[in-house]
């Protein structure tokens, strides 16, 4: 399957190892271990359950000849799960956001995708809202323990936010 049109310049797919945990002293073989994460995916990739289902068929395929995983058989649980959302470059958020994007910043604008976890999911499929994310920072620089917004690029934020919502509420 290929990727939306708006991930062509990113990655389509994503997986975050946030917590690793097993054993119960540093000198003694651990029992278990226990892997948790997210993973992000571009529309196009299949809905949440086909992604799910190739996750679990990969892990299995790849344990599969370790005769130690024969008699200790891996578990695949998904505890949360969201569907991915879209929101179409002609919906007029869209616009107008990108629009002001370019009057204040020096940088190029370019509308894309994002394989992060967002609320965004939330406001497409269930509540029906066209939306957009933006903000300041780089995403790689998020939820790390020296997580930081430069502060020129959060003052232009504040102004980007204030003339979005100037233009979008005339």
């Amino acid at each position: 399957k290929s990727p939306h049109p708006l991930y062509e310049n990113t990655r389509p797919f994503s997986c975050v190892i946030g917590e690793v945990h097993g054993g119960s002293y540093a000198t003694v073989t651990a029992s278990r271990c226990v892997l948790r994460g997210w993973v992000y995916f571009s529309p196009g990739l299949g809905s949440v359950t086909d992604i799910m289902d190739s996750i679990r068929a990969t892990v299995t395929k790849a344990v599969q000849d370790d005769p130690w995983f024969r008699d200790h058989p891996v578990r695949v649980e998904f505890l949360r799960h969201k569907n991915t959302a879209v929101t179409d470059r002609n919906e007029s958020i869209v616009r107008v956001v990108t629009d002001t994007a370019r009057t204040l910043r020096s940088t190029p604008v370019s509308v894309s995708g994002a394989t992060y976890g967002a609320d965004m999911e939330l406001f497409v499929n269930l509540a029906k809202i066209p939306t957009v994310i933006l903000g300041p920072g780089s995403i790689a620089q998020a939820h790390k323990p020296d997580e930081f917004v430069p502060i020129d690029e959060y003052i232009e934020y504040i102004k980007l936010l204030a003339l979005n919502s100037y233009r979008w509420c005339k």
